[in-house]
């Protein structure tokens, strides 16, 4: 569990991870020692396009440069006549770039005797859309709305009211979403080799409320489906104060003065605000119809069963290119949720919760809703960075269902394996016991009743 030099060590390394500011990030399209023209700023093309761009050296500290690309992984860049890609001052030349993967990474002009990097020119290499990418982020949209509806529909005021009063669960709950994970992934951001759109991606993670996976899994896991229900919707309403606070004060570290990178606020408040909205639906149709609860109470595990196959099955291949990530996105993807799950169920059992309501604490601190951060990413973010920083949030989300799914399966078969084995062990030592019981008694009751007979019989010889 957390321990006071866990707290401090946690605290210790946010701090010495702000303190490094930018510097390790702006250090980028700083050079100085070469000038030359070009057809543009920005070299922006598709994966699989070809293109051919015109550059002139004006003026530099050598004759003699060699052009190359910064992550043969991403682009390739071949100087047009030349075999080994070297060009001459004052020499125009053209250079064909062809995109390989989706990225954004430089085109370096190389000192031919110093093999020094001189100067750089970006690419951006953004993947191509189709109709499946389009079909599958209004799907999500769709998909997170009804979920609200359903959340709000299976609200219950009494029920409710006992998780409200004393409210230290949901606080406890607050203070994990929007303190602890915010921290936490920065903090990987930080430590993890990655880019800048990465970076602000892991971030978004983090500043996320909770969302309706983490109800799934509390009903999969037999824990308090009332108490994750009321931490998600009141996790949605501080979130529409709480996640733009925690995104400008972690993530613009990365963001700096990247134009392209600069959050669109007031679309993921609206995206918030929709979603609460939906909830309240929910909750006065649930008021008004019983009905719509009791459905809503029924189809809840079928539904939730298919939502995921369902999204596994879309989700996959719209955005097959997250399994090409490089291995510090993986490893954000994997940790998020096991880091933020243990330091909530470590948060609530220092506060003395019930084993149920700490691993309901647990599940709503590990398990955000990442789907809705990739939503707005996806809608308002220019590409490539849309896809660059939204491929640790489908990353994430599929891993979480993938551990989800792992620890509902293992609960399921123990409790199965309990009820058909130590179930019927505990019924017959149960029946036994309580044969030995009045076995006893019946006993003791046949002892008195000799005792008696024999005491009345010398009685009468008297």
């Amino acid at each position: 569990m957390i321990s006071a030099k866990s707290s401090i060590f946690l605290l210790a390394v946010a701090f010495a991870c702000m303190s490094r500011g930018q510097d390790s990030n702006d250090s980028d399209g700083e050079m100085t020692m070469l000038v030359y023209e070009s057809d543009g700023d920005v070299v922006e093309l598709s994966v699989g396009d070809e293109i051919v761009f015109n550059f002139t050296i004006i003026d530099g500290l050598t004759d003699r440069y060699l052009l190359r690309s910064s992550s043969e992984r991403v682009f390739e860049a071949v100087v047009v006549g030349s075999k080994d890609n070297e060009v001459s001052v004052n020499v125009s030349f053209q250079v064909t770039i062809t995109g390989k993967f989706l990225g954004i990474e430089d085109l370096e002009f190389v000192d031919a005797e110093s093999e020094e990097v001189a100067g750089t020119h970006t690419v951006r290499v953004k993947r191509v859309l189709t109709a499946l990418n389009s079909a599958f982020n209004i799907i999500i949209l769709i998909w997170l709305i009804i979920s609200y509806l359903s959340m709000g529909g299976l609200m219950d005021w009494p029920k409710l009211k006992e998780r409200l009063i004393p409210p230290w669960a949901i606080l406890i709950g607050m203070f994990c979403q929007f303190i602890i994970m915010p921290l936490i992934t920065f903090i990987l951001a930080r430590v993890l080799p990655v880019d800048n759109p990465t970076a602000v991606g892991i971030v978004l993670v983090g500043t996320c409320p909770g969302g309706w996976l983490s109800n799934i899994f509390s009903v999969l896991l037999d824990v308090d489906f009332v108490l994750s229900v009321t931490m998600t919707f009141f996790s949605s309403i501080v979130g529409m104060f709480m996640m733009p606070f925690n995104i400008w004060l972690y993530a613009s570290t990365f963001i700096g003065d990247d134009d392209r990178l600069q959050t669109p606020f007031s679309q993921l408040i609206l995206n918030l605000v929709l979603l609460i909205v939906a909830c309240l639906v929910g909750i006065l149709l649930g008021w008004k119809f019983e009905k719509f609860r009791l459905i809503c109470e029924k189809v809840l595990k079928p539904v939730a069963v298919i939502l995921i196959v369902f999204g596994l099955g879309l989700g996959i291949p719209a955005d097959i290119h997250m399994f090409y990530s490089e291995w510090p996105i993986w490893v954000a993807a994997f940790s998020t949720p096991l880091i933020g799950s243990y330091f909530g169920l470590s948060l609530a059992r220092i506060f003395a919760m019930p084993f149920k309501q700490s691993v309901t604490i647990a599940l709503e601190t590990g398990v955000q809703n990442a789907l809705l951060a990739r939503t707005v990413v996806a809608l308002f973010y220019p590409q490539p960075e849309g896809d660059l920083v939204g491929r640790i949030q489908t990353l994430t989300v599929l891993i979480t269902l993938v551990e989800g799914v792992i620890f509902s399966s293992v609960y399921q078969l123990v409790r199965y394996l309990w009820c058909r084995f130590g179930g019927e062990r505990d019924e017959k030592e149960d029946a036994e016991a309580a044969v030995q019981e009045n076995g006893g008694k019946n006993g003791k009751k046949g002892t008195e009743g000799t005792q008696n007979r024999a005491f009345e019989a010398e009685g009468e010889k008297a």
